[in-house]
């Protein structure tokens, strides 16, 4: 289950991007999966690429790309993965 951003409080441009989201299957799919997903970031613009990217109660991440030539692609992977150290 996708949590969603609250419409009323978004831009145009975001609902638009949004909106556009929401009618992939690969958030159809997360939005119908167990987990619960909120959103970490988003498109503001309708420049692309688009990046949306989402962050399950499970440490998964969901990133998903609209990119130049309206190819679009997501992949899913464990957050924990992609913890960077910095040593100083």
């Amino acid at each position: 289950m996708i949590r969603w951003l609250e419409d009323e409080r978004l831009s145009s441009a975001v609902k638009a991007n949004m909106a556009r989201f929401k009618a992939t299957s690969f958030a159809k799919d997360l939005d119908e999966s167990e987990a619960r997903w909120r959103f970490m970031s988003w498109p503001r613009s309708s420049d692309t690429p688009m990046r949306f990217l989402l962050e399950s109660e499970d440490h998964e991440l969901a990133t998903f790309t609209i990119d130049e030539g309206s190819l679009e692609y997501g992949k899913i992977e464990d957050a924990r993965s992609h913890t960077d150290v910095v040593q100083i």
